[in-house]
């Protein structure tokens, strides 16, 4: 043998035995993943039209010394991207067991139906890899997807026995922040699902996404700054300045969002926004602190976004100025960041009296009604809305009579079919937690007329209003919604604190001071529950609530109304200006 052949040997030897190159999260997504035709841009994926998602996605790749990635987002940034180009990553690359945790049981499946499934079907690699959808086989369902060498687990936060299952190797919590406070007894879920990957340490991938909610309450946030805090900078196209865009530069001419630019930290240009993507592209992250657990945490807001246009920031911005409710979602929805709750606290019952103001024929759209019921009598508003969820308490009436005789829901009835500022009642809550087979009774063959029972829950992440009611069931006459009572609680708490007429304001004509009281009476306090942070509600002993409960079915009648397609602002636009004057109450005998 020469020694040609002997070179050729040794190279083919060496070759034989060299381990393949590791590849990236990025460049197997950019290689093979295509997105649907239902995607905003469908075809193949590239990871230059996000860029700043590439650092993120490589830092889940199996040669990254990180176990532990933190996104906190705004919205339409592309986090579930992250976890689908991951998932398929895992399943291709680097197979083992994978826990895929999402909110409830329903968001596990809506996400397996509408991404999961054409996420697989669009890739000829994951194709071949999973276990093929059929009837007969238990492998590909919408709680589990088997693939060669492992298995990926599709579970909802609320559920602790599938949380509590067989360890996994990889983990991904998607909407951390809307997670339940606690499963059952058995503390917080994103807790109990981080422990099932123990047995993994040293080669385990942990990815937690979400959209921020209350600042030192947000478990996103605790996970971001648990990390090393890294933000995402991009040069001036002037003076090639790195710098996070941030919306406190983000500047417009008064009344035209249109004409938005952004101003350079550094030379002070306005930066148009086409500059925007070619500014991305050449952005680069940096990390701001140093991690104790060597976790890398980013933070995303909508200023980079290509899908968001900095008009629309400056618009949602505007618009949510005078309604901290609707201020929150912009501050976590558009900056990705929690919201700091400052929340009233000099609001006291004298303040709200001091901006009481007997009024007539205001501009209202709609008038919804809410009854809370108690051992010896009804108590319920009357409330009007008109533009931007501007409301007018019409009535308070207390019904005497226990809710166990039909006498007390004859006076209710004639209240509801009353008019007031010329127009009839056209939604109403009742709540069904006391007295509830009354409550039944009275609203199952009125279910036409838009009366509903309903029944709070304690749920944070609740919203204000099912989507759809349960049937009767269990000898229950009436269809039951379930209203989120935390997340009304603090709507009602902020709308009060608006100190000027406007979207949102709650204008009262002068009243008892208790009246005021009732509506201030329970406030929102931090505590430590299963070692985390958390809202609950007190009030002082014997404090009476029943003004605040009212007024939160009346928000609840509101939302129910909407779930029917009913535009507020255009039902306020259509009524005439010349409304019929009426007299504050009819029924003022009612509470002698």
């Amino acid at each position: 043998m020469n020694a040609v052949d002997l070179d050729w040997l040794r190279e083919v030897r060496r070759a034989a035995w060299q381990l393949p190159p590791i590849m990236k999260v990025a460049d197997y997504a950019d290689q093979h993943r295509s997105l649907p035709g239902t995607s905003a841009l469908p075809g193949r994926w590239k990871t230059s039209r996000t860029e700043y998602l590439r650092e993120i996605m490589n830092c889940l790749s199996v040669d990254s010394p990180h176990e532990k990635v933190v996104v906190m987002s705004a919205a339409q940034l592309g986090k579930t991207e992250i976890a689908l180009n991951f998932i398929s990553y895992i399943i291709a690359n680097s197979p083992g067991t994978c826990l895929l945790v999402s909110p409830t049981d329903a968001a596990s499946r809506r996400m397996c139906r509408l991404r999961l499934d054409p996420l697989i079907d669009n890739d000829p690699v994951l194709s071949t890899l999973v276990v093929p959808r059929r009837r007969a086989q238990s492998g590909n369902t919408e709680s589990q997807k088997r693939f060669v060498g492992g298995n990926l687990f599709l579970v909802g936060a609320n559920s602790a026995t599938n949380l509590r299952s067989a360890p996994v190797c990889y983990l991904l919590c998607d909407e951390v922040d809307q997670f339940p406070e606690s499963v059952g007894d058995e503390g917080d879920p994103l807790g109990i699902a981080e422990q099932r990957t123990t047995t993994y340490e040293g080669r385990r991938k942990l990815l937690f996404l979400s959209t921020p909610t209350l600042k030192g309450i947000s478990r996103i946030e605790k996970a971001y700054l648990e990390g090393d805090r890294r933000e995402y900078q991009c040069p001036c196209p002037f003076c090639n300045h790195f710098q996070v865009l941030r919306f406190e530069r983000l500047r417009w001419p008064a009344g035209d969002c249109s004409k938005a630019y952004y101003q350079c930290i550094e030379c002070s240009k306005p930066i148009q926004e086409s500059y925007k993507s070619s500014m991305v592209a050449k952005g680069k992250w940096v990390a701001t602190a140093q991690s104790p657990t060597n976790s890398a945490s980013f933070h995303l807001n909508s200023l980079i976004s290509p899908f968001v246009r900095w008009e629309k920031i400056a618009l949602e911005n505007e618009a949510s100025q005078s309604d901290p409710a609707r201020l929150q979602a912009w501050y976590n929805s558009f900056l990705g960041e929690p919201f700091e709750d400052s929340i009233t606290t000099s609001l006291s019952p004298m303040v709200l009296l001091s901006r009481a103001v007997d009024f007539q024929n205001p501009p209202i759209g709609v008038v919804v009604s809410g009854v809370d019921c108690q051992i010896d009598r009804l108590e319920l508003e009357i409330l009007g809305f008109g533009r931007g969820e501007e409301a007018w308490s019409l009535e308070y009436l207390s019904l005497p009579g226990s809710p166990f005789s039909p006498d007390v829901w004859h006076h209710l009835e004639a209240v509801l079919r009353e008019t007031y500022c010329g127009m009839k009642v056209s939604a109403c809550c009742i709540d069904s937690a006391y007295a509830s087979a009354e409550v039944y009774r009275f609203c199952a063959p009125r279910f036409h007329r838009k009366i509903f029972a309903v029944r709070g829950t304690h749920d944070q992440t609740h919203p204000i209003l099912t989507r759809r009611p349960s049937r009767p069931k269990d000898g229950r006459l009436a269809n039951l919604y379930t209203i989120g009572s935390q997340v009304l609680k603090k709507l009602i708490l902020a709308r009060l604190g608006i100190e000027k007429p406007g979207p949102g304001y709650f204008h009262h004509p002068v009243r008892d001071l208790n009246y005021f009281e009732q509506l201030l009476n329970e406030r929102p306090v931090r505590r430590f529950i299963s070692g985390r942070q958390t809202e609950t509600w007190i009030k002082p002993a014997n404090a009476r609530t029943e003004a605040r409960d009212a007024r939160m079915y009346c928000l609840a009648a509101l939302a129910a109304l909407r779930s029917y397609g009913f535009d507020l602002d255009k039902a306020t636009d259509n009524r005439s200006s010349n409304r019929p004057q009426r007299r504050m109450s009819d029924f003022a005998k009612l509470n002698s």
